[in-house]
């Protein structure tokens, strides 16, 4: 069974790196993103 703290680690570095690819696929500019999102609880949601 995998370590939960190296699983949480993991997690959260892909989150990062799936807001990095999101953020560099709609642009730096919010006022230009092709995605909507709204911010919940100090997390943006993408759909």
């Amino acid at each position: 069974m995998a370590d939960l703290a190296s699983t949480v680690s993991y997690l959260k570095s892909l989150n990062d790196t799936l807001k990095a690819a999101t953020d560099a696929l709609n642009g730096d500019n919010p006022t230009e993103k092709t995605a909507y999102y709204k911010p919940v609880d100090g997390r943006t949601l993408y759909w």
